[in-house]
């Protein structure tokens, strides 16, 4: 599914039910989505880092949602151009030669733009500002943006680069190989870029992705799993979070036997959101007891249970860490 767009403008897009989990249809190689209705759109917005056609046209709440899930987004419909200048930032607004490929794909062979609307064009990178080699290379990072998770170490040369840009998905140089290799293409583990950076000299670059399944070739969601030195200082914030909702990932796509986490998503839906009525309940008394060390456990094993809850329905806690964001 990684190599959808055959062109600059070229783009296949998934019909979306309402409902339906859009969370990696980036990440599996849509360049975007078909919607229909304001609140679809909404909810999509906040889930989906792709683009998003709205089918029945696209309204001032539409925009807005759009805009603030913040990611390049694509409207369509019956929008004046009052409305265009105010919200047009990363909007498109009329499309045509929609084509049918199958049940759920759609290719968008051509997108033109209301008068005065910039077209979406493919990215570039200033390569003056990276510090090749003597072999014309330069090491990658691929850090993973939903976990915070450093993911592993390639090489990457102007023209892996180039491919990566035009193709949003993460392609790297081989040394032993001697050839380019993008990053799923057998496994289907594909990597969907968000954005490259440059450290201070230029001479190593960090590739924003979302990972789609593991990301090493034993089948770890990362290359550095093996724990050379562990100072068992606590670890602060969110990044506890983000390491105990890796792991739950990774036994959800790679299930272990007598895994508890696997015993719970085997067990479905009902089963986890019974465990999270229980460790609320046992919070509550603990708390109402004042029984501070209890406390401590019963939080923990609300945390994880809800962690394994927002897994199975389909979300990530970058979705939690937005919502939170929004209240501040």
């Amino acid at each position: 599914m990684a190599n959808y767009r055959k062109d600059d403008t070229l783009y296949v897009f998934k019909k979306i039910e309402c409902g339906e989990n859009v969370k990696d249809l980036y990440a599996d190689g849509f360049d975007g989505i078909i919607v229909e209705g304001e609140e679809e759109v909404k909810r999509c917005a906040g889930s989906f880092a792709g683009l998003i056609f709205a089918k029945q046209g696209a309204c001032v709440n539409c925009c807005k949602a759009l805009l603030e899930a913040g990611a390049d987004k694509l409207l369509s419909g019956d929008m004046d151009a009052e409305l265009i200048k105010k919200y047009g930032e990363g909007i498109i607004a009329n499309t045509d030669e929609i084509a049918l490929i199958d049940s759920d794909a759609w290719e968008f062979k051509k997108i033109k733009a209301q008068e005065g609307k910039k077209m979406r064009m493919p990215a570039s990178v200033d390569m003056s500002q990276i510090k090749f080699d003597e072999r014309g290379l330069v090491p990658a990072v691929a850090l993973d943006i939903a976990t915070g998770k450093v993911l592993m170490l390639a090489y990457m040369n102007r023209e892996s680069i180039e491919l990566t840009l035009k193709t949003g998905f993460a392609t790297y140089f081989s040394r032993s190989r001697q050839s380019l290799w993008l990053k799923g293409e057998t496994s289907g583990h594909v990597q969907r870029v968000y954005r490259i950076t440059a450290d201070c000299d230029g001479d190593t670059l960090l590739v924003h992705v979302k990972q789609s399944g593991a990301a090493c070739h034993s089948g770890t969601f990362t290359c550095f799993e093996n724990t050379l030195y562990d100072s068992r200082f606590p670890v602060s914030g969110a990044s506890v979070l983000d390491d105990v909702f890796a792991t739950i990932t990774d036994r959800y796509e790679h299930p272990k036997e007598g895994s508890y986490t696997n015993y719970l998503f085997d067990k479905g839906v009902d089963k986890i959101l019974k465990k999270v009525g229980e460790e609320s309940a046992e919070t509550i008394i603990a708390a109402k007891n004042a029984v501070y060390d209890e406390m401590t456990l019963e939080i923990g094993d609300l945390f994880y249970h809800l962690m394994v809850l927002i897994k199975e329905r389909g979300l990530d806690m970058q979705d939690i860490y937005t919502d939170l964001e929004r209240r501040r």
